[in-house]
């Protein structure tokens, strides 16, 4: 552990890393890893001073389980950290507890402990030899090509992504009555479609691109992008959509009652099905408007792959890679650089392997973890 640093000491405990980060009480560590977890926070928590500090313990006595009640902590302070290891085996279970550890205290504390997505992490590689399963095909960023984050991201963040569909969609909830009753002037009964198969079609056509949009940025967008309001808008925007869907099913609506109420702006009587049909619609438009002017004003414009990539490794919490692969980070150029870097199994990596994510921009903390007893890095030689 690493000496207190003195301007940290001076000021009130719940203004530094001394006062452990709710949640982790219900982690279960032992005196011995809540002493290595504190020191770790201190350090994250810490912009006086830089720091090393060597997480040391024999085989079997809990490193992983503290290095992810480390990574707990530095999602809920935002600090940048990158997770490095020397062999993608290892990178593979350390982003495999970290993700499950987050989904379980989720779902215990109820949003209570922070709120993140899985957008908060990048696994950076390749594919095959990180030999990524469906639990770690959300937070994968493929280092040479592009994977399915990418084109999910570049569907919904390009010019034909979430605005649009947002915006098609409002236009579409605050004419249909005028669109039915233009159609129903231009054409014979016999040829048009009662109000709610009317309907039906044409709201699905919006809802089903729509829905899968919203499903992509709950999972993808970073928790700046998509707090925890945000995250309820669209939640209540998609429950009362499938509850539109489900009333046009089950009822017959009066096409010329509501195309008679919406114009004159006088809804219907609130127990008829025109009725709750009309407050539901109006409902919808009124979220769809405030995601309008909150979520979707703050995205980004992006339109290329590469500028995708970017954006999930400038935006993440944690990057999970091994120690060669972090060279990538360089090149990719980002702007929030990370604070904190964390080398598990260090003991294997070869010293100038090490050197590699040591040298990245804007690093002030490192923690090795390890032990002695792991097999160390060799070179055959013939």
């Amino acid at each position: 552990e690493n000496s207190s640093c003195v301007s940290c000491s001076s000021e009130p405990e719940t203004a530094t890393g001394r006062k452990l980060p709710a949640g982790l009480d219900s982690f279960g560590l032992n005196n011995s890893q809540m002493s290595a977890v504190r020191s770790a926070v201190s350090s994250i928590r810490c912009d006086h001073s830089c720091s090393i500090e060597l997480i040391w313990g024999p085989p079997g006595t809990g490193k992983t389980k503290t290095l992810c009640s480390i990574l707990w902590a530095a999602l809920l302070a935002k600090c940048k950290t990158v997770i490095c290891a020397p062999t993608n085996i290892a990178i593979h279970e350390v982003v495999t507890r970290t993700i499950q550890l987050v989904k379980n205290s989720r779902k215990e504390s109820k949003g209570l402990h922070g709120s993140f997505t899985l957008g908060d992490m990048v696994l950076l590689g390749n594919r095959d030899r990180l030999n990524v399963d469906d639990d770690l095909t959300e937070v994968f960023l493929d280092e040479w090509t592009s994977n399915e984050r990418t084109h999910k991201l570049l569907a919904c963040l390009g010019t034909k992504g979430v605005r649009k569909k947002v915006a098609t969609f409002m236009h579409f909830l605050e004419s249909y009555p005028l669109q039915y009753n233009s159609l129903l002037k231009k054409s014979s009964e016999k040829n048009v479609s009662d109000f709610s198969s009317f309907f039906h079609k044409n709201f699905s056509e919006h809802v089903r691109p729509l829905k899968e949009c919203l499903g992509v940025l709950q999972v993808h967008l970073p928790s700046t992008f998509m707090v925890e309001k945000e995250t309820q808008k669209t939640n209540k925007l998609l429950n009362l959509m499938t509850e539109i869907l489900k009333l046009t099913k089950k009822q017959k609506l009066d096409g010329a009652k509501l195309v008679k109420d919406f114009q004159v702006k006088k809804g219907a009587g609130k127990d008829s099905p025109e009725g709750k049909f009309l407050a539901k619609t109006l409902e919808c438009v009124d979220i769809l408007r405030e995601i309008r002017d909150t979520l979707c004003r703050r995205l980004p414009r992006l339109n290329n792959r590469r500028k995708i990539k970017r954006f999930c490794l400038d935006h993440a919490s944690l990057v999970f890679c091994t120690a060669s692969v972090s060279s990538k980070l360089h090149s990719f150029k980002v702007s929030k650089h990370p604070r904190l870097l964390i080398i598990d199994e260090a003991s294997q990596l070869k010293e100038a392997e090490s050197l590699i994510p040591l040298q990245l921009n804007g690093l002030r903390h490192a923690i090795l973890i390890g032990d002695e007893r792991q097999l160390p890095a060799m070179v055959m030689s013939k």
